[in-house]
């Protein structure tokens, strides 16, 4: 902190508190006031698995300028935000679906009818998925041949939740072409999946996972050796 952008700065800790995520600590955010001259801190807190999980705490500057986050110093847990719109329905971070969508007025099924808690991992090529050529379901098509999870178009994924949760999905397999893929993914820097493949000889369930060494930075390392791999029965 400093008077002037000319003039000396000195620096200080505000803030040390991992919140039990063995120091993976709140940073990277900033400062907000509102309209009634209350003050908020909005920062990042790293959790693992689950991502960078946004956090808000109130905050003051202390009497020699340099602010005062949370209490003291430690995270607050629980806050109370008010709201000028009492009314307002937020909607959730995550939830089921069961992708029954009705046509808009234009008789059609777009892409903002998706609930809001979803999001698709790239840029949505909308040639190659569908909420009407099956009503009920999402129909996702396999537009490329891609090397891994993290090149895949058209994954929809929404955010987990800690410190556990669970995931569960139905899945028809019974389009799927030979060396194509469908399933559930945890999507993470070392990700796994679940998922029913066909191999050109019929369809198998496989879990697997990107290998935890690798001399590539590009994330297409050789995935030829999943962790576990067995037939299905039906």
């Amino acid at each position: 902190m400093a008077e002037a952008l000319d003039a000396s700065f000195e620096a200080r800790e505000i803030l040390d508190d991992d919140l039990g995520y063995h120091d993976l600590g709140d940073a990277q955010g900033g400062m907000v006031d509102t309209p009634d001259g209350r003050w908020y801190a909005f920062m990042m807190h790293d959790r693992g698995a689950l991502g960078r999980v946004p956090t808000i705490m109130p905050m003051r500057f202390g009497e020699d300028g340099f602010p005062v986050l949370g209490d003291d110093g430690v995270v607050s847990i629980d806050i109370s935000v008010p709201t000028k719109h009492a009314d307002y329905h937020y909607e959730q971070l995550n939830g089921s679906d069961d992708f029954r969508c009705r046509p808009g007025s234009d008789g059609e099924v777009s892409l903002r009818m998706i609930k809001p808690f979803w999001q698709f991992n790239h840029q949505p090529h909308h040639e190659a998925w569908s909420l009407a050529e099956r009503p009920g379901s999402l129909v996702l098509h396999g537009h490329r041949v891609v090397p891994n999870l993290n090149y895949a178009w058209n994954t929809l994924t929404q955010r987990t939740v800690g410190p556990r949760c669970m995931a569960e999905v139905t899945v028809d397999a019974s389009a799927l072409q030979p060396g194509d893929f469908a399933g559930l993914a945890a999507i993470q820097g070392y990700y796994r999946f679940i998922a029913i493949s066909n191999n050109g000889n019929g369809c198998t369930v496989s879990v697997q996972g990107k290998p935890r060494i690798s001399d590539s930075i590009w994330g297409d390392g050789d995935y030829d050796s999943p962790a576990v791999e067995y037939a299905s029965t039906n």
